[in-house]
């Protein structure tokens, strides 16, 4: 019963921090998109301003090389894949549950009966 309970805790915990973490990326990427959109439609108007100083034959090639960089970080920004959880908290999580899962099952096994107990 005990030991029912406990995977039942361990199974909600795994699952529960997986599901919690891919609704924050998916929250992250909205707001993300929002963000980007929101600065590339100041940008298009920038960027409209300038091609109109260039029709006019007001060449300025500082704010050309502006433009090429700015929109490359747009480009950039809308690839990058975003993850709210790094791997050194990711490796953490896993540690800790295969050792609980491990030590569980040498206690459901009984691979230490008769033999030393646990220094832990």
């Amino acid at each position: 019963m005990v030991a029912a309970l406990y995977l039942i805790l361990l199974g909600g915990l795994i699952f529960g921090t997986i599901f919690l973490t891919l609704s924050v990326r998916s929250k992250l990427l909205e707001i993300r998109d929002m963000k980007v959109a929101k600065m590339q439609d100041e940008f298009s108007q920038i960027e409209y301003k300038y091609w109109q100083k260039h029709d006019n034959d007001s060449e300025n090639q500082s704010e050309a090389l502006q433009l090429m960089t700015m929109t490359s970080m747009f480009n950039e920004i809308r690839r990058m894949n975003m993850w709210p959880i790094n791997l050194y908290s990711l490796v953490r999580l896993g540690s800790t549950t295969i050792f609980s899962i491990s030590i569980f099952l040498i206690d459901i096994l009984g691979l230490l009966d008769g033999g030393s107990p646990l220094l832990f």
